[in-house]
């Protein structure tokens, strides 16, 4: 997905024009997965480009780029229980 925002501020009386906090101009999500009777397994990457954190006082805070894969599993046990397994952030980026 590809947005853009815009945001106007003022700094010491400076007009200041910016992105909108915490919107990032690229996100995208991909996902693989394999379901039968027994299974169903999920292998999720997911992409956050750089974006404006905040504005503290005179400083502006950026959040990099981030990257994060993700793991979840079920395996029906019988019609009435299910066996769930997620494992989020399997590369532990920040």
């Amino acid at each position: 997905t590809f947005s853009d925002s815009e945001a106007v501020t003022l700094l010491d009386g400076e007009r200041f024009e910016t992105s909108l906090p915490n919107q990032a101009d690229r996100v995208g999500n991909l996902t693989v997965g394999y379901e039968d009777e027994k299974w169903n397994l999920r292998l999720t990457m997911t992409h956050k480009s750089e974006n404006l954190e905040e504005i503290d006082g005179e400083l502006l805070r950026m959040e990099d780029s981030h990257q994060q894969l993700d793991f979840s599993s079920k395996y029906y046990i019988n019609q009435n229980m299910n066996l769930y397994f997620n494992a989020i952030n399997i590369t532990d980026e920040p």
